[in-house]
């Protein structure tokens, strides 16, 4: 269910409600398995959310080492999901098709099946249609979809979605200890050669009113000025969708003067994530590929206008977060434009993410005589 289609949204709650409440009729709470062999994960399809939900499943495979993981994911997550550590078996699902979707899910015969999902009704739906023995999932404000888990824990905007996620296993006795990290190993790289320092800006996002998440063009500009140096790279990474964007802003850079071109990850997201992981720093507004740079160990940085960084901003080792001036972070689940102000990312300044990059690499201050740059 992709939070930037409005009507799967409208159809989610309107249908997904009233159905809920029947069948939570005919589902009563049952006590947890003694014996679990056999987890099931239902997670959000979208990048950021499988990313983070990797210290989830690590947590279940520390807490259940000889449990078979199954990790229902969405046509357009297999990717990432491939690189998650601990998931036994891949289970794609067409989410929007039921009458595969619950086969698919029933047939694996789970003893508990979490679901890691705040708002959808649909997943929710096929939680409690899906065999399992138990079935943990969010109670949500707002949302009524919680009647047919036999446990439940509290879904708070307050929190990191990380937090969110390790409170559902805190709920089930499991006490999470796991960072976000991916298996890297597993990763198909034959796209870089040592030539020079690679930083790497991310400047698309996808989803409901996407634009809207964009910092403007002009400014990536003003920001690579300040960072330039004459072995510097600049590479802008993006999806095929998003190719004559990152193309025209490569084309504007060059014409300012720096070494820069575009990425598309012709092989998919796996060599966009090498990539990310040998660059010197990468500046990226709130979107998937900004958790793959942070959790790659990439400096990253987040430009977080109406994403609010303390739902959403990147988690690692090296990571900051830049916040509009005058405020903004007003995105919950993902949806909540309506009423809000629209010119969030205007009010991020190119003084501001610069001093934060510098604080997080002050090597970036100092020439280096070389680093990585990408083949095409």
């Amino acid at each position: 269910m992709k939070r930037g289609s409005v009507k799967n949204r409208y159809l989610d709650r309107y249908v997904g409600i009233p159905v809920l409440l029947a069948t939570s009729v005919l589902q009563p709470r049952r006590p947890r398995p003694r014996r679990i062999a056999r987890i099931g994960v239902m997670a959000s399809p979208t990048l950021g959310d499988t990313l983070l939900n990797s210290a989830a499943v690590q947590d279940l495979r520390r807490e259940f080492p000889h449990a078979r993981i199954f990790y229902f994911a969405s046509p357009t997550s297999v990717a990432a999901v491939q690189l998650l550590p601990g998931v036994d078996e891949i289970v794609r699902l067409e989410l929007t098709k039921p009458w595969i979707a619950l086969p698919a899910i029933r047939k694996c015969h789970l003893d508990v099946l979490f679901d890691f999902t705040p708002w959808q009704r649909l997943t929710a739906f096929y939680t409690a249609l899906s065999g399992a023995k138990y079935r943990v999932g969010f109670r949500s404000t707002r949302q009524y979809r919680h009647w047919t888990y036999d446990l439940t824990a509290e879904h708070s905007h307050t929190l990191h979605e990380l937090e969110n996620f390790r409170n559902l296993l805190r709920v089930f006795g499991t006490e999470p200890k796991e960072e976000p990290s991916l298996e890297w190993s597993r990763l198909r790289d034959g796209s870089l050669q040592e030539t020079g320092r690679m930083i790497v800006f991310h400047p698309w996002a996808s989803g409901d009113r996407g634009f809207l998440r964009e910092w403007p063009v002009e400014r990536w500009i003003e920001l690579a000025s300040r960072l330039h140096s004459p072995d510097t790279i600049f590479v802008i990474t993006g999806g095929p969708s998003e190719r004559t964007k990152s193309e025209a802003l490569s084309a504007k850079l060059k014409q300012a003067g720096l070494n820069a071109k575009p990425y598309p990850g012709r092989d998919g997201l796996h060599s966009v994530a090498a990539v990310l992981q040998k660059s010197a720093l990468v500046v990226s507004v709130n979107t998937g590929i900004m958790h793959l740079a942070a959790i790659s160990g990439a400096p990253t940085v987040g430009l977080n206008g109406p994403t609010a960084s303390h739902r959403w901003g990147p988690r690692g080792a090296r990571v900051a977060s830049v916040e509009p001036r005058g405020g903004g972070g007003f995105l919950h689940f993902g949806f909540e434009y309506d009423g809000n102000p629209t010119d969030c990312m205007d009010r991020i300044t190119v003084d501001d993410v610069y001093q934060t990059a510098l604080e997080l690499c002050p090597a970036l201050a100092k020439p280096m005589k070389y680093r990585y740059a990408v083949n095409g």
